[in-house]
């Protein structure tokens, strides 16, 4: 007999793999003591666990943290029983006892049929995470049979790219049984598997679909709900109803939406006494959307960190009326047609601002712009006698900024960063200047990094000014340092 001790099993790029686990009298499985399980992009895996390893005995693996499933093409199920000699005794449920597990991420399962005559039980008293993610043949836990899935724990819910799976069933109907997750007859003593999740989800992250006539409800209130992530929308109303229905949420993240602008519902729907708390916005691949209407949400204007990937088409994150007062992190990055970041009124809301990144937006000519969204300019408050504070920045980003001339073109406008430490400023081959004014970057700077990859640092510093030095890394070509760190051919 043979005792297994593994730990951590890390599997990626098998084509040929078959059996992950496969049961074999001599092997004593139920010593494993896993915490880690991850596979990516095994071809012909169809399943992680054989039944027949559990068809005598209780799988225990109390030690369990982790297990990840990724771009596996073939993937149908979690548990498998065919091609198996095996017979399971229904009067007992088999069970798989996975006390700590706490996280199950998976990508791309089969079509299988759910025998209705006796479920086997899958009990995971402590399964705390389950990330399922494109897995275009997966359908269900397990597929040769019904079941029932308890996970009482489960805190983190992440189903993507997975098109043949809900979450949860509908109500009941004549129809054909779907492939769910987690069926409905799953209970905890006399509440629903379904309450029981919504109730302790933390961190979510679902599809269009799941939320558009389907299981997982946009108005259920889930008070323990902090982290929500939503993908494939087809217009924003869906987003506000869970802002409004999840107390405790504090950071929001799109990805690949179809919409243009992102604003309020029009339809103001009944409102359950919620005083949405969102800190965080991150905006990914979202390549139609023009605007986003933080002048038509309050909500949106007390956010503290922005963070906003691949949307091409967004020409400036705020319209000029804008005051973003909270923001503490924004980042843009690979925004292509993105002009000015923000015009010099939102610069001028910005005195919480930490951390600045702009990085590869190869159509951004300058960060601020007295110009607005519709492309006049700003007459207000403009003036180099009150000149805009970053007063809390302590890091600054320019990366791969093909277009960009300067941080700010207008002669009207001067500026001071007292607290600036870090500045990087590489491959932004036609910055000439910083600005057209004057810059005060107080005493903590003393290096403007043009390489700033962690084994090929390279700076300069001249006149201790950031107009100087930046003048100079222009006249030197020093910004080709940087083109070549980043593996651009010259």
């Amino acid at each position: 007999m043979h005792n297994i001790k593994l730990q951590d099993i890390h599997l990626e790029t098998l084509p040929k793999l078959e059996n992950v686990f496969k049961w074999k009298k001599e092997v004593k499985w139920s010593d494993l003591k896993l915490q880690k399980i991850w596979v990516y992009h095994c071809g012909r895996l169809e399943n992680i666990f054989s039944v027949s390893i559990v068809k005598t005995t209780e799988i225990n693996m109390e030690s369990l943290e982790s297990l990840v499933v990724s771009d596996c093409s073939q993937l149908r199920e979690i548990v498998d029983n065919k091609g198996e000699d095996v017979v399971i005794d229904k009067s007992g449920p088999v069970k798989f006892n996975f006390p700590i597990l706490r996280k199950i991420v998976g990508k791309k399962g089969e079509d299988d049929v759910i025998d209705k005559s006796g479920p086997v039980k899958f009990n995971l008293p402590k399964l705390t995470s389950v990330k399922l993610s494109k897995l275009s043949k997966f359908k269900s836990f397990y597929s040769s049979g019904a079941y029932e899935l308890s996970c009482p724990a489960l805190n983190d819910l992440s189903i993507q790219h997975c098109d043949l799976l809900e979450p949860f069933e509908e109500i009941p109907s004549h129809a054909k049984t779907k492939s769910v997750l987690f069926p409905e007859k799953s209970k905890t003593g006399e509440v629903k598997v379904k309450e029981v999740i919504n109730n302790k989800l933390k961190s979510m992250h679902i599809e269009s679909r799941h939320v558009v006539g389907s299981s997982m409800e946009y108005d259920y209130r889930r008070d323990s709900l902090e982290e929500l992530q939503l993908s494939r929308l087809n217009n924003s109303d869906i987003i506000y109803c869970f802002l409004h229905c999840n107390p405790n949420l504090k950071s929001l993240c799109l990805n690949d939406c179809d919409f243009e602008e992102l604003k309020p519902d029009a339809i103001r729907r009944p409102g359950i006494g919620v005083v949405p708390k969102l800190k965080s916005l991150t905006l990914t691949n979202m390549y139609d959307l023009k605007k986003i209407c933080f002048e038509q949400d309050a909500v949106l204007q007390k956010i503290e960190s922005l963070v906003i990937i691949g949307c091409y088409n967004l020409h400036t994150i705020a319209p000029s009326s804008v005051s973003l007062a909270h923001l503490t992190i924004l980042e843009v990055v690979g925004c292509r047609y993105l002009k000015y970041v923000m015009s010099t009124s939102t610069a001028k809301s910005l005195g919480q601002l930490k951390t600045m990144k702009v990085i590869n937006c190869g159509y951004l000519e300058e960060i601020v712009s007295e110009k607005t969204q519709e492309g006049q300019e700003e007459k207000e408050n403009v003036g180099t006698d009150v000149p805009i504070i970053f007063k809390q920045l302590t890091t600054l980003e320019l990366v791969s900024l093909e277009s960009l001339h300067s941080f700010c073109s207008s002669i009207n406008c001067a500026f001071k960063f007292p607290s600036l430490q870090n500045f990087i400023v590489s491959a932004c081959l036609k910055m000439e200047v910083f600005s057209a004014n004057e810059v005060d970057c107080g005493p903590n700077l003393q290096k403007i990094y043009y390489v700033h990859h962690k084994e090929k640092k390279r700076w300069c510093w001249l006149e201790d000014n950031i107009g100087s030095t930046i003048r100079y890394i222009f006249e030197n070509k020093k910004f080709f340092e940087g083109m070549r760190a980043m593996g651009f051919r010259l």
